[in-house]
């Protein structure tokens, strides 16, 4: 089934998008670009299926700009063990 997340990119990007596991890749909500699972780092998984615009992004959605404050206050190195999946994102 279908999940809508929100993911880190290779590059370090926390976005949001659909991950479909039995093709293995995220459908970036941004720009719609297909991004491998491996290539990726799920920080949150919605039990259910939500309107994105407001409650991934919106006022109503706070788990997004709680993820971001938590990026801006790590270094570069922590970053990256995520990214290499050495370290876990605990939102």
């Amino acid at each position: 089934m279908n999940k809508q997340v929100i993911f880190m990119d290779g590059e370090g990007n926390v976005q949001g998008g659909i991950y479909v596991p039995d093709l293995h890749y995220i459908i970036c909500g941004c720009c719609g670009g297909l991004v491998d699972e491996d290539d990726a780092v799920i920080i949150h998984c919605y039990n259910e299926w939500l309107d994105i615009s407001e409650s991934i992004y919106g006022d109503d959605g706070t788990i997004l700009h709680e993820i971001e404050e938590k990026l801006n206050n790590m270094s570069t190195e922590d970053i990256q063990a995520i990214l290499d999946g050495k370290k876990g994102l605990n939102v």
